[in-house]
């Protein structure tokens, strides 16, 4: 899920969405697979 599918989806801006996950991505609780088109979070905590 992009952070534009994700802003879209719970109606916020998409720099909120990029904030959030680039915090989650920060204290580990997501981490990214595959290739920037294509690829998926995944949710480890």
């Amino acid at each position: 899920m992009s952070a534009n599918t994700l802003s879209a989806s719970l109606g916020i801006t998409q720099r909120q969405a990029q904030r959030i996950l680039a915090e989650l991505k920060r204290e580990g609780k997501i981490l990214w697979h595959g290739a920037n088109k294509n690829g998926y979070w995944e949710v480890i905590e």
